[in-house]
C-alpha cells in the first residue's frame, strides 16, 4: 500500500474493524515508521513549508479501558486529488524505485491546481489548502 503519512490512520481503521469482529479479539498492535535516508529525496527542500523527518509510532488499540478512548476513525478517498502529490509521474513503478529524484515542488508546478474552497467532484468536501 502506498499510503504515505496516512498509513498509520489506515491501520488504525483496520484495527478497529478487526476488534469489532469476534469477541475473542481483545487488542491490536499498530506500528509505522518513515525513513528519509534515500538520496533521491531531499528531506529539507522536497516540499514548500515542510520537511521530512525520520519517525516511528506505535499504538495498542484494545477493547479494555485505558487512559484514552478511540471515538471515531474514518478514511475518505478523493481519487481526483491523487495526482496533486504524484504530479505527472506514473503511479507504477514508483519513481524512487527507478532512480527518479523526488521533487514535490516540480510535481506541484506540473499539476492542475484546484482553487481554495472549490468543491471536489463527487463529494461534499471542500478543498482547504492550495498546493503551490
Amino acid at each position: 500500500m502506498r499510503q504515505g503519512c496516512n498509513g498509520f490512520l489506515a491501520a488504525m481503521e483496520l484495527a478497529d474493524c478487526y476488534l469489532a469482529a469476534p469477541a475473542d479479539r481483545v487488542a491490536a498492535l499498530i506500528t509505522s515508521a518513515d525513513n528519509w535516508g534515500d538520496p533521491l529525496v531531499d528531506r529539507w527542500r522536497a516540499t514548500p513549508g515542510g520537511l521530512f523527518g525520520d519517525a516511528a509510532t506505535s499504538l495498542v488499540l484494545s477493547r479494555r479501558g485505558g487512559f484514552a478512548r478511540l471515538v471515531n476513525v474514518r478514511a475518505t478517498s478523493l481519487p481526483e486529488l491523487e495526482e496533486l502529490n504524484r504530479g505527472g509521474e506514473p503511479l507504477f513503478p514508483p519513481g524512487c524505485t527507478t532512480g527518479v529524484k523526488v521533487d514535490l515542488r516540480e510535481r506541484a508546478a506540473t499539476t492542475h491546481q484546484p482553487v481554495v474552497g472549490s468543491r471536489c467532484t463527487g463529494c461534499s468536501s471542500r478543498i482547504l489548502r492550495y498546493h503551490s
